[in-house]
């Protein structure tokens, strides 16, 4: 049996747009990260083939403004291309090898986050 694949459909497109718009009109602030406190109804999308998205903004460090996308694959890891699919759509400027990128900490979930600065400045992730 084939592994279910991401279907973007004009209408899942639309939905992901209207995300992506509330995920940049509420913006999380710093401590609400840092508690996972995440209002997820927000920020979260189920498209075709059950694939789960979750697309916010919020400040990773004080005064650092990213857009984060996680992307969970239904029962296995999401592939490249889906990651590099919805990273296009949800706005990100740099490729996948472009930005900071984790698995989430749980295998069971199967979920990728990516995190770009909006501004582009990676400045606060260094030790300097």
């Amino acid at each position: 049996m084939q592994a279910p694949q991401l279907l973007l459909t004009s209408a899942t497109r639309q939905a992901i747009a209207a995300m992506v718009s509330r995920g940049h009109g509420y913006r999380l602030s710093f401590d609400t990260i840092r508690l996972r406190k995440i209002p997820r109804e927000h920020y979260r999308l189920v498209v075709p083939h059950g694939f789960v998205v979750h697309f916010d903004t919020g400040y990773y460090k004080p005064q650092w403004l990213c857009r984060h996308l996680s992307v969970q694959g239904p029962g296995k890891w999401p592939g490249k291309p889906e990651v590099r699919k919805l990273m296009h759509l949800a706005g990100f400027n740099e490729t996948l090898e472009g930005v900071v990128s984790w698995a989430d900490r749980t295998s069971d979930r199967h979920a990728v986050h990516v995190l770009e600065p909006i501004s582009g400045d990676w400045s606060p992730m260094r030790n300097d």
